[in-house]
């Protein structure tokens, strides 16, 4: 392993390798830190749009930066990782900047904070980053660079005042920040079709604020994804009553009520994985069957067939391992095209098997997105309190 100091670079030995970037808070409660890669050209200056990397956008379009996890918990903090193949990037991208920012409030909130350049091949790159003195709500963490053909890693560590927005727009990202509306034109010419912009805005869902509702559209919504991601913890841990516990294996499901009325449910638990091109419009990506994979679980509603869905109830169960939701640590996000993420916790504390996370309704042919967050001891309780006439039987993966 090699440990850098602010300002040292080293070599890397492969050009596949994870970026994570793990922090303590002082404040357990305090706001994540978002942590961000930045596609950069040698004027230090994005693309376009494309070129950000971050919870809202996932992947770089030719599939070199891609989100590993965001924000888990690694039992003593928090860490976001990319998985990074620099041999896919163009020709024109000469770094790649890592970057934290905090919502509210210094980076000093954060009592450690460390990134990690792990090359598939060679040792591994680690830089610990003084926090104490930081005053600004954004730190350039590190970069990925390219130098006489070979890449680098370099330890950073320069801050930012402002935040994600200013620092994206310092890196040519065109930021969607709302506007006043503008003055009536003095002819009828149609205005010119604004550029696209990049929606840093994250929607969580709590018991003060449970709903979010998008108008409808003419050309539908387009590919709806649904991510359940947890703690994954397990193995030489012992569980409750002193027994070894196992790894912890939650599922991701939904019932579904078609627009004529019939209903279902798409989950692993009985293979019923769901169709994206036919009905129910509605399909799991998935299952991660050990609980080992740190993406998580997968669904995708099939947007433009939206008008052929009246409902859709997402939940979670426990198959195997974690005694109560809050030890699981789980979270849903559903992540709609040029819109923000949309996130529920499963931060309360249940023995029950089964939790209903939100609703997602046809309202007039927009959608109504709304937070339920209420535990069932197994499906049939559930469809019978959401009024989903299913018939059950026992099943298995």
């Amino acid at each position: 392993m090699v440990n850098l100091t602010k300002g040292g670079n080293a070599p890397l030995g492969s050009t596949t390798l994870q970026v994570s970037v793990a922090w303590k808070d002082r404040n357990p409660n305090a706001e994540e830190l978002d942590v961000s890669c930045f596609l950069l050209t040698d004027a230090k200056k994005v693309r376009s749009d494309d070129d950000m990397i971050f919870y809202g956008q996932r992947q770089s379009n030719d599939g070199a930066v891609r989100v590993r996890d965001m924000a888990i918990s690694d039992g003593s903090g928090r860490k976001t990782s990319f998985n990074v193949d620099l041999s896919k990037l163009g020709s024109d991208v000469t770094s790649i900047a890592i970057v934290g920012t905090t919502a509210a409030g210094p980076v000093t909130a954060l009592e450690t904070l460390q990134i990690t350049a792990a090359p598939e091949t060679g040792e591994a790159i680690v830089f610990d980053i003084a926090t104490g003195e930081a005053t600004e709500a954004a730190l350039i963490l590190g970069e990925l660079y390219l130098r006489n053909g070979q890449w680098k890693f370099r330890a950073v560590a320069q801050g930012f005042n402002g935040g994600l927005a200013p620092l994206a727009t310092n890196y040519g990202v065109t930021i969607d920040e709302p506007a006043a509306p503008p003055p009536t034109p003095p002819s009828l010419a149609p205005a010119p079709t604004p550029a696209p912009t990049v929606n840093l805005t994250k929607v969580t869902l709590t018991k003060e604020k449970p709903s979010v509702s998008l108008a409808k559209k003419a050309d539908g919504f387009g590919q709806i994804e649904i991510n359940l991601n947890w703690t994954q913890t397990g193995g030489k841990k012992k569980g409750i009553f002193g027994l070894k516990g196992k790894a912890i294996d939650l599922d991701l499901g939904c019932f579904f009520e078609l627009s004529g009325g019939q209903v279902g449910a798409v989950q692993a638990l009985g293979n019923t994985f769901g169709n994206y091109e036919q009905p129910p419009f509605i399909e799991l990506a998935g299952d991660d069957r050990t609980g080992s994979s740190t993406n998580g679980e997968w669904m995708r509603i099939n947007g433009g067939q939206w008008q052929n869905l009246r409902r859709v109830l997402i939940y979670a169960f426990i198959y195997e391992g974690v005694p109560n939701w809050a030890s699981a640590d789980g979270v849903i996000t559903i992540y709609m095209p040029d819109g923000a993420p949309i996130e529920v916790p499963l931060n309360e504390t249940s023995n029950l098997g089964m939790c209903a996370v939100a609703e997602i309704i046809n309202d007039n042919g927009g959608i109504k997105f709304n937070r339920e967050v209420k535990y069932f001891q197994a499906h049939p309780q559930m469809s019978e309190h959401y009024r989903y006439p299913l018939q059950w039987r026992a099943g298995r993966k």
